[in-house]
């Protein structure tokens, strides 16, 4: 073949997959509108999706429309059939990432969009489940429409320019891309230090704010940004009482979810298997369905003794499932590595390296098609909340004279540590004025700030990057059910609604037990001795393994020395002398006093890890924020 027939063959490759009928892929957005710096939209945009490659077979699509750029990242959408790059007749143009939903009529309701004009679109655009975020360029009218989720389920990021607007599914996306600095915001690393991800809508990326469902629309011409919600919490039914909860409503809602997905046409599907309640509820949906699965439990010693993983694992073989995989945990230098790439993956965002999450994600690098995850039940059939707000953030132990903020003022500088108290306690009040005080703010807090920023993001934005993240229980119609029923009328520590389900439609899920953070439970929920000996035994080991922890006599009992972490110290150590560099993008907000070598004696060595974590996590941030720090 020739060279110039090559080239005609590529470009027309090139606009097949832009037309949508090669495109058959999910995406990460990045998108400029107007003018955000002193380069071309196109040129921001590509260096934007650049940034938000992770895997080698990731690729890049970028293209101009009169107002600005839109780019995408195709990932492990090559494992679907439905176009979420669509280009219309007129030349307007529509980017989708995430997985949304339309009762098994997405294809031909994307197909209706792209040829709408703005009005009807920007409607349209709110009528999907399931979780995602659309760009939409209307070429007649000149404008441009982002349209997340009703909850903003999907992650996807915005940065106001005084001249434009830019979005990316990713926060590094915006300083690797120059259209922000690497500066840290003082709220958002103060909502880093005190819950473990941000609250509010500020990220840890000054300049950078998460879109929690609200849609957009610009108008690059004027420079005009309007915004709003779509979706309001329903009204409170304060007398209904748990005998009322419909069961069968919830299965309903959660039963069209899954069949709305099989449009996809996703043939290999996993389910990440633990011994909890929400993974065995999807996993009984599933085989209700007669949806063929496959399941991973991973192991996690450190967790009764790995009984979270095993039963996991038995509770797929009891309910048929002929290809379940138990797999250990990734340990040493590789497990290192992993909770690396999960840090990049998710923008350190939390404190991921102490969170098992992280051997989970190195595990689901290794699988292809779809992954099923319990997100949704176990954040609804459960309740997290308190009979009010001040209750709830007494736990947080917010004062500045807790441990955390002790941490903090040995690894940031004063200036900024006192913009960062101040800066989260601002999001707080912020947050509480959206949603209340009683036990239905504490709940709406808790879901629009850990859940979206801490819980939801494992399935969406870091499993995405290789699997089609599947999440049932993302429909507006069963959260106008379920967000409306007194939260505590659902919180139990036995998980009373769940135990429901299962003695009524899924008997045969509850002859294996079950395992969650507080303990083993029986199955029928009647009492077990053998079980209760194990949760015994293992309250034992926890507080043996803890005893440094005791109050005034821990240091009498504890472990000399306690084990140092040598990945972060290497880690610290080759950053020093940057540090000491004035150019170094850390270099204003770090207590220069801080010293991360090890100090004798157990309790003040444990002490000191924490510091030295934290100072870990800030300068993993900026190297991810710059660029340096990478999966590849």
């Amino acid at each position: 073949m020739s060279k110039k027939l090559s080239s005609i063959v590529k470009r027309l490759k090139r606009r097949l997959r832009i037309n949508g009928k090669w495109n058959r892929r999910r995406m990460k957005i990045a998108a400029v509108f107007g003018s955000v710096g002193p380069y071309s939209s196109k040129e921001y945009v590509e260096r934007m999706c650049q940034a938000q490659v992770v895997q080698h077979w990731h690729s890049v699509d970028v293209f101009d429309v009169p107002g600005g750029a839109i780019g995408v990242v195709h990932t492990s959408e090559r494992y679907g059939v439905i176009p979420m790059l669509v280009k219309g007749q007129n030349g307007n143009v529509l980017v989708v990432s995430g997985v949304p939903t339309k009762s098994g009529q997405l294809r031909p309701f994307l197909q209706q969009i792209v040829e709408m004009e703005t009005a009807e679109a920007f409607q349209a655009l709110t009528e999907m489940d399931g979780a995602y975020a659309a760009v939409f360029w209307q070429e007649k009218e000149k404008k441009a429409l982002m349209v997340p989720d009703f909850m903003g389920f999907q992650p996807i990021y915005c940065h106001r320019a005084q001249q434009g607007i830019a979005f990316a599914s990713e926060i590094k996306a915006f300083s690797i891309g120059g259209v922000v600095p690497v500066q840290p915001d003082p709220a958002g690393w103060g909502a880093f230090v005190t819950f473990g991800h941000i609250v509010g809508e500020q990220t840890q990326l000054a300049g950078v704010s998460r879109i929690r469902g609200e849609r957009m629309c610009y108008d690059p011409e004027n420079n005009d940004l309007t915004k709003e919600l779509y979706w309001n919490w329903p009204e409170r039914s304060r007398d209904t009482q748990f005998e009322e909860i419909s069961t069968e409503y919830i299965l309903d809602c959660f039963g069209r979810e899954v069949d709305a997905y099989r449009e996809y046409g996703v043939q290999d599907n996993t389910l990440l298997m633990s011994s909890g309640f929400d993974s065995r509820f999807i996993l009984c949906l599933l085989n209700e369905k007669e949806m063929p699965i496959k399941t991973l439990s991973v192991i996690h010693q450190k967790h009764f003794g790995g009984a979270e993983g095993k039963l996991g694992y038995r509770m797929a073989r009891h309910l048929g499932v002929e290809q379940a995989r138990l797999v250990d945990a990734v340990s040493g230098h590789e497990g290192e590595v992993a909770k690396d790439h999960y840090l990049v993956m998710n923008d350190v965002a939390t404190p991921g390296r102490g969170l098992f999450i992280s051997n989970v994600s190195a595990r689901v690098e290794g699988l292809s098609g779809g992954v099923w995850e319990g997100f949704a039940p176990g954040y609804t059939l459960t309740q997290l909340t308190d009979r009010d707000m001040d209750t709830y953030l007494a736990k947080k132990n917010l004062t500045t004279e807790s441990n955390r903020w002790q941490d903090a003022a040995a690894v940031f500088s004063e200036d900024f540590l006192h913009a960062m108290q101040k800066g989260v306690q601002e999001n707080i009040r912020r947050e509480r004025g959206l949603y209340g005080e009683d036990d239905y703010g504490v709940m709406r807090f808790i879901f629009k700030n850990r859940a979206l920023n801490r819980t939801v993001t494992n399935p969406l934005k870091v499993y995405a990057n290789t699997v089609m993240p599947f999440t049932p229980g993302m429909s507006a119609r069963f959260w106008d059910y379920i967000a409306s029923i007194p939260p505590l009328t659902i919180e139990d520590s036995e998980r009373k609604l769940f135990r429901k389900i299962y003695c009524n439609d899924f008997k045969k899920a509850c002859e294996i037990p079950f395992c969650s953070e507080k303990g083993l439970f029986a199955g029928d929920g009647r009492f077990s001795a053998e079980i209760s000996w194990k949760n015994f035994l293992y309250s034992l080991h926890y507080y043996y393994e803890r005893r440094r922890k005791i109050p005034l006599v821990g240091s009498l009992f504890a472990k000399a020395p306690v084990e140092t972490n040598t990945y972060i110290d290497d880690f610290l150590r080759q950053h020093d002398m940057d540090l000491k560099r004035s150019t170094h993008p850390g270099c204003d907000y770090i207590n220069r006093a801080f010293s991360w070598q090890e100090t004798e004696g157990a309790n003040v060595l444990f002490q000191r890890n924490k510091e030295k974590n934290l100072l870990y996590y800030f300068l993993c941030w900026v190297d991810v924020m710059e660029g340096k720090l990478t999966v590849h």
